[in-house]
């Protein structure tokens, strides 16, 4: 009684995905999928920008190119609100009820299904940088983690794919 069940932080990486495999039993084997931060390419490899936290939406931070990939990302900066000066954000921290303040700004994963990766862009959101990066390289998973100062952290595995912007970035592992 008195519960609730939101799969929002799964919905639009299942949809992307269904998308994704309707299209393929229609025959179309080159395309982009984008549910607004939850996006997939597959066929040919495709440049996906990355959303500047600290700009206006549309404003790209860097690129990636990927191919039969998704790439979902999980950010403070659209769904928040400000009271008496303080931004509250809508990712909670399960361990005190309030939004995350771990330093993050943004996380974005590149990986095989954009279902799984919404729940885990979150997971890793709350987690932090270092939590974060362990559980990633753990599982084989890409990331780029752009911290509240602006330094900009990456996986191994996704430097040679990721285009920055006109800041550094830092290799993490």
């Amino acid at each position: 009684m008195g519960q609730e069940l939101d799969l929002g932080g799964i919905a639009k990486g299942y949809a992307a995905d269904a998308a994704k495999q309707m299209l393929l039993d229609e025959g179309i084997s080159d395309g982009f999928i984008n549910f607004g931060g939850t996006v997939i390419a597959f066929g040919s490899p495709k440049q996906i920008g990355i959303q500047n936290p600290f700009a206006k939406t549309g404003v790209s931070a860097g690129t990636v190119i990927v191919s039969n990939q998704a790439v979902v990302t999980s950010g403070n900066y659209e769904r928040y609100f400000e009271k008496d000066g303080q931004k509250y954000h809508h990712i909670l921290d399960p361990a005190t009820g309030f939004p995350s303040t771990n330093g993050l700004a943004a996380v974005t994963l590149i990986g095989d299904l954009a279902c799984e990766l919404d729940g885990l862009s979150t997971a890793v959101f709350v987690m932090g940088l270092r939590s974060g990066m362990r559980l990633l390289n753990q599982y084989g998973i890409e990331g780029i983690f752009t911290e509240g100062s602006g330094a900009t952290y990456v996986t191994p595995g996704i430097k040679d794919k990721f285009i920055m912007g006109k800041k550094e970035i830092n290799y993490y592992g």
